[in-house]
Protein backbone atom coordinates (compact mmCIF):
# COMPACT_ATOMS: atom_id res chain seq x y z
CA UNK A 1 0.00 0.00 0.00
CA UNK A 2 1.40 3.34 -1.04
CA UNK A 3 1.11 6.25 1.39
CA UNK A 4 -0.12 9.41 -0.33
CA UNK A 5 2.31 12.28 -0.43
CA UNK A 6 1.67 14.95 2.17
CA UNK A 7 0.67 18.21 0.58
CA UNK A 8 1.81 21.42 2.16
CA UNK A 9 -0.19 24.60 2.02
CA UNK A 10 1.65 27.79 1.18
CA UNK A 11 1.02 30.32 4.00
CA UNK A 12 1.24 33.21 1.51
CA UNK A 13 -1.51 31.63 -0.59
CA UNK A 14 -3.60 31.22 2.57
CA UNK A 15 -3.20 34.92 3.41
CA UNK A 16 -4.14 35.77 -0.18
CA UNK A 17 -7.37 33.84 0.33
CA UNK A 18 -8.07 35.81 3.54
CA UNK A 19 -7.57 39.08 1.62
CA UNK A 20 -9.89 37.81 -1.12
CA UNK A 21 -12.61 37.26 1.45
CA UNK A 22 -12.06 40.68 3.01
CA UNK A 23 -12.35 42.23 -0.46
CA UNK A 24 -16.02 41.17 -0.48
CA UNK A 25 -16.50 43.72 2.28
CA UNK A 26 -14.44 46.39 0.50
CA UNK A 27 -11.30 45.79 2.58
CA UNK A 28 -8.16 45.64 0.43
CA UNK A 29 -4.42 45.75 1.17
CA UNK A 30 -3.09 49.30 1.29
CA UNK A 31 -6.58 50.83 1.45
CA UNK A 32 -7.70 52.80 4.48
CA UNK A 33 -11.42 52.18 4.16
CA UNK A 34 -14.15 51.44 4.41
CA UNK A 35 -14.39 53.90 7.28
CA UNK A 36 -16.83 54.46 10.08
CA UNK A 37 -16.23 57.82 11.70
CA UNK A 38 -12.53 57.94 12.44
CA UNK A 39 -12.22 54.14 12.41
CA UNK A 40 -10.64 52.74 9.24
CA UNK A 41 -11.61 49.07 8.89
CA UNK A 42 -9.18 48.40 6.06
CA UNK A 43 -6.25 49.87 7.91
CA UNK A 44 -7.16 47.91 11.03
CA UNK A 45 -7.42 44.66 9.06
CA UNK A 46 -4.05 45.25 7.42
CA UNK A 47 -2.36 45.85 10.79
CA UNK A 48 -3.92 42.70 12.22
CA UNK A 49 -2.87 40.59 9.24
CA UNK A 50 0.69 41.92 9.35
CA UNK A 51 0.91 40.99 13.04
CA UNK A 52 -0.53 37.53 12.39
CA UNK A 53 1.87 36.99 9.48
CA UNK A 54 4.80 37.98 11.71
CA UNK A 55 3.65 35.37 14.22
CA UNK A 56 4.38 32.70 11.61
CA UNK A 57 1.10 30.87 11.96
CA UNK A 58 0.85 27.52 10.18
CA UNK A 59 -1.01 27.68 6.86
CA UNK A 60 -3.80 25.47 8.20
CA UNK A 61 -4.48 28.01 10.96
CA UNK A 62 -4.48 30.82 8.39
CA UNK A 63 -6.99 28.85 6.31
CA UNK A 64 -9.23 28.55 9.36
CA UNK A 65 -9.00 32.32 9.87
CA UNK A 66 -10.09 32.68 6.25
CA UNK A 67 -13.11 30.44 6.85
CA UNK A 68 -14.04 32.50 9.90
CA UNK A 69 -13.79 35.74 7.92
CA UNK A 70 -15.84 34.19 5.10
CA UNK A 71 -18.55 33.05 7.52
CA UNK A 72 -18.80 36.45 9.20
CA UNK A 73 -19.03 38.34 5.92
CA UNK A 74 -21.55 35.95 4.39
CA UNK A 75 -23.72 35.95 7.53
CA UNK A 76 -23.73 39.75 7.46
CA UNK A 77 -24.73 39.73 3.78
CA UNK A 78 -27.56 37.29 4.47
CA UNK A 79 -28.79 39.33 7.44
CA UNK A 80 -28.66 42.51 5.35
CA UNK A 81 -30.52 40.84 2.45
CA UNK A 82 -33.21 39.54 4.83
CA UNK A 83 -33.59 43.01 6.36
CA UNK A 84 -34.03 44.56 2.91
CA UNK A 85 -36.58 41.91 1.96
CA UNK A 86 -38.62 42.57 5.13
CA UNK A 87 -38.44 46.30 4.48
CA UNK A 88 -39.61 45.82 0.90
CA UNK A 89 -42.56 43.69 2.05
CA UNK A 90 -43.52 46.28 4.68
CA UNK A 91 -43.36 49.07 2.10
CA UNK A 92 -45.55 47.17 -0.37
CA UNK A 93 -48.13 46.42 2.35
CA UNK A 94 -48.31 50.14 3.22
CA UNK A 95 -48.98 51.03 -0.42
Amino acid sequence: MQIPETKSIDPNKSWELVWNELAHAGIKPGAKGPCEGSFAWGQNAERAIRSLQAAGLPAMVVSQIGLLVQAAIRATELTHDAHLARKQVATSIEE
